[in-house]
C-alpha cells in the first residue's frame, strides 16, 4: 500500500498523478478502517490532507464522530489553503461550516455562512434560508442593502435576481432587470408577471430583440424563431403593433425570400 502511495507522490504533480495519489491514499484509509485501525487511518489522512478528496474524507469522518470543532477547523483551513487551487470546492467547504453553525444554533453565524454561500454559489434555496433567518422587519433593508449588492458581483448571482424579484413581488425591479439584460428566453419566462402592467415595455423589448436577431442572423431557422415570437406577442395583445412591425420587416428584408416565406405563414 505504502509503495503505491510513494510511487504517485514522487511523480511530477499534475491532475492525473494527484488523482491517482488520492485514490491510493483513500484505498489505504478505507482498508485500515475496515480492519478496525482508525488511528492509522487518521494518521494516513493527516499526512495527505492537502489532497482535496482526502480532506473531504477527513471532514466526513469527523462529522460522523460528532467532532464539529474538527469539521469547522478542517473546512476553514481548506478554504484558506486549498481554495485558490480548487475554487469550485469552496462552496462544499462552506456548506460544512453552515452545517456546524446550524448544529450549534448560532443564528448570527448561520446568517454569515449563508452570505458566504451567496457569494460563492448563490441559489434560490440559500436565499430562502436567509429570508427565514433575518427578522421580518429587517428583511427589506437587508435585501436592498446587503443581499442584492452581493448578487450583483457575480454572473450566477445576477442570474438569480429575477427569481428573487418574483418571490418578493418587485415588479419594477424585474422589468428593469429585463431591460438591462435583453434575452428572448428570459423575457418569455418572466413576462407573465408584468404583462398586465407593462405590456408596452414588453413589446418594446420584443421589438428590440427581433430586430437584433434579424440584423445579425440569416437562415430559415432564425426566421421561424422570429415569426414564432411575432405570433406570441400578437397573442399577448399587441395586435396592431405587431401587424405594423411585420409590414416594416417585410419591406426592410424584402431581399430575403425565406424570411418572407415564413412571414406569409403567420395567421394574423
Amino acid at each position: 500500500m505504502d509503495a503505491r502511495i510513494e510511487e504517485f507522490t514522487n511523480k511530477k504533480s499534475n491532475w492525473s498523478s494527484n488523482y491517482n495519489l488520492e485514490s491510493a491514499v483513500l484505498w489505504k484509509v478505507h482498508l485500515l478502517k475496515s480492519n478496525d485501525r482508525p488511528t492509522e487511518a487518521d494518521e494516513t489522512m493527516d499526512r495527505h490532507k492537502n489532497l482535496t478528496r482526502v480532506r473531504a474524507e477527513m471532514i466526513q469522518t469527523a462529522w460522523d464522530r460528532g467532532k464539529t470543532d474538527t469539521v469547522k477547523s478542517l473546512a476553514s483551513e481548506a478554504i484558506e489553503t486549498l481554495g485558490k487551487d480548487a475554487p469550485g470546492l469552496i462552496s462544499n467547504w462552506q456548506e460544512w461550516l453552515l452545517k456546524v453553525s446550524e448544529t450549534e444554533g448560532d443564528e448570527n453565524e448561520i446568517i454569515q455562512r449563508l452570505e458566504d454561500l451567496m457569494n460563492s454559489d448563490p441559489t434560490t434555496d440559500i436565499y430562502l434560508k436567509l429570508k427565514e433567518m433575518v427578522p421580518k422587519d429587517e428583511w427589506p433593508p437587508y435585501l436592498r442593502d446587503t443581499l442584492l449588492p452581493v448578487l450583483q458581483t457575480s454572473y450566477r448571482g445576477r442570474s438569480l435576481m429575477p427569481e428573487i424579484f418574483v418571490q418578493e413581488k418587485m415588479w419594477d425591479k424585474l422589468l428593469e432587470y429585463l431591460k438591462k439584460n435583453p434575452d428572448l428566453n428570459l423575457l418569455k419566462r418572466y413576462e407573465s408577471f408584468i404583462k398586465e402592467t407593462a405590456l408596452d415595455e414588453i413589446f418594446e423589448l420584443y421589438v428590440q430583440l427581433i430586430r437584433q436577431k434579424l440584423k445579425h442572423n440569416t437562415g430559415r431557422r432564425y426566421y421561424q424563431e422570429v415569426c414564432k415570437t411575432l405570433n406570441h406577442v400578437w397573442q399577448l395583445g399587441a395586435k396592431k403593433e405587431v401587424e405594423q412591425l411585420t409590414k416594416e420587416l417585410r419591406k426592410l428584408y424584402s431581399n430575403r425570400p425565406a424570411f418572407l416565406d415564413e412571414v406569409d405563414k403567420l395567421k394574423f
